[in-house]
């Protein structure tokens, strides 16, 4: 049951929050453009988790990878990867599939200009991993 949605004017996040049996979730849905990642995820789920009821399980796009060495064939900015670290850890949100897959490689997204693959997406539970049965990285076509 649907009890509440928090929208960003923006467009970077989308939150509901409901029950679903006798536990109450907020799902949230975040996109973060390709400059500043950090301080704007640090903003948004400063939010986020002033709406938050019960667990939050929040997924989307970040826009940077948080592994480089495994989850991209190119580099990323290390200030950039520890800023987001250091939210999602405050957060406790947990990448369930880097978690699941310690040290595979797959990839969701690949640049043609900069001829990179990388893992953007993200599926990011708050510490609920018991409950994860599986994660998957699907084809797109």
């Amino acid at each position: 049951m649907l009890n509440e949605v928090l929208k960003d004017d923006l467009g970077r996040y989308i939150c509901v929050k409901g029950r679903v049996g006798d536990r109450t979730y907020t799902l949230a849905n975040l996109y973060m453009p390709n400059r500043n990642q950090g301080q704007l995820l640090k903003s948004a789920m400063g939010t986020i988790r002033g709406f938050t009821e019960g667990c939050l399980i929040m997924g989307g796009n970040l826009n940077v990878t948080l592994d480089p060495s495994l989850d991209t064939s190119s580099g990323t900015p290390h200030h950039i990867i520890n800023s987001i670290h250091t939210c999602l850890w405050e957060h406790r949100l947990i990448d369930c599939w880097r978690a699941k897959y310690l040290e595979d490689r797959d990839y969701i997204f690949f640049s043609i200009p900069n001829q990179t693959y990388s893992r953007l997406d993200y599926f990011l539970p708050h510490y609920f991993l018991t409950d994860l049965k599986k994660a998957h990285i699907g084809t797109a076509t």
